[in-house]
């Protein structure tokens, strides 16, 4: 089968290898299987290094945060921010949160509609969404607050 390097033993009794250049997983089925074992028997070759997820900043967490709508009505009325009955309502799309509605309602008349169904219509609401400032402000919670809301923390 053209050139090959053994290169990774595997924990579940696969190998790793290089085919004609390309990285190749090695399962009892292939054909190089067999000597890939022999390989490796008369000179073991490492474990394949386990891959880990890089470390994001904490910018690098918000930016990815999202919740649908269910999941941070709930949340919300988890940690207080809102009842359980606001919650159930916003959830379905049928209304805001009092504190939501009494920011809506402080806006600008021409604005007031627009941004009522902007909050009603989001299926996702990420932690960096446009109106998130205007959420957290409602909430009056602060980015540690909202970061602990989205599940967030720790050092990146």
């Amino acid at each position: 089968m053209g050139n090959f390097k053994l290169t990774y033993a595997r924990p579940d009794g696969t190998f790793v290898g290089v085919v004609n250049g390309l990285p190749y997983h090695l399962t009892e089925a292939d054909p190089l299987f067999a000597e890939a074992q022999s390989i490796h028997a008369a000179s073991p070759v490492p474990l394949e290094p386990e891959m880990t997820a890089p470390e994001l900043s904490m910018e690098e967490q918000r930016e990815a945060a999202s919740m649908t709508r269910d999941e941070f009505a709930k949340a919300a009325a988890e940690a207080g921010y809102i009842s359980w009955p606001e919650a159930a309502q916003f959830a379905a799309g049928n209304a805001v949160p009092a504190v939501v509605q009494a920011l809506i309602d402080s806006l600008p008349e021409d604005q007031r509609g627009p941004v009522l169904v902007d909050v009603l219509a989001m299926a996702q609401i990420k932690r960096t969404g446009k109106l998130m400032p205007a959420i957290a402000a409602a909430f009056n919670a602060d980015d540690a607050a909202l970061d602990a809301l989205y599940g967030i923390g720790g050092e990146a």
